[in-house]
């Protein structure tokens, strides 16, 4: 693992909480950004949405990545109802869409690639959020606030609306904040390993 962590890391992303993230984890990422538009076609599955929009950006990227890094896209979705629900346009779209989750089980979805020198990778990791029953006025306020603006299904677990509102959650806490790192060191490591078992 610190073998790992010595690497040349490259987060392709503009999100604040992902390099957050990497950085809790021992991890100093250069950040990249100007990858192409994430929009998919509309029949894009709910459940492949975020995986696509991650090996979109990983495409984008894959000849400007230097030899010996590791270089990270993903693409983090709110499904409910088999329906993804991604950034809101302004903020009473995104008070619809907390009205949509109040009170209910929503799965958030992170697709991540990663390209290394000893192969690629690509995951999506799955976590389910229930949440408690908030009234609407605190809703609309929290819409109001603009925190939620820039987040997949209008809200963030590490703010107010999540500390306040997650009543459980199944799976990784910190995919639902858009990085699954353990699942990516995790991953990383069976890659290497694989990589040095077939140039023996």
């Amino acid at each position: 693992m610190l073998e790992l962590m010595a690497l040349r890391w490259i987060l392709a992303s503009a999100s604040p909480r992902r390099r957050l993230l990497l950085e809790m984890a021992g991890v100093r990422p250069e950040v990249w950004q100007g990858a192409p538009d994430e929009n998919l076609p509309e029949d894009t599955p709910a459940a492949s949405w975020g995986l696509m929009a991650a090996r979109k950006k990983a495409e984008w990227f894959r000849s400007k990545r230097p030899s010996g890094s590791v270089l990270v896209t993903a693409d983090t979705t709110v499904v409910l109802d088999n329906e993804v629900l991604n950034k809101p346009h302004d903020a009473e779209d995104a008070f619809h869409m907390l009205q949509r989750l109040n009170g209910r089980t929503h799965q958030v979805m992170t697709g991540v690639c990663v390209l290394t020198d000893a192969g690629e990778m690509a995951f999506v990791e799955t976590t389910e959020v229930t949440f408690r029953q908030l009234p609407e006025a605190f809703l609309r306020a929290y819409a109001q606030s603009g925190q939620g603006l820039d987040k997949a299904g209008s809200y963030g677990a590490q703010d107010a609306f999540g500390i306040l509102g997650i009543q459980a959650i199944q799976g990784c806490f910190y995919n639902v904040m858009g990085l699954p790192v353990s699942r990516i060191f995790f991953e990383l490591g069976q890659l290497f390993k694989s990589s040095l078992s077939i140039t023996k």
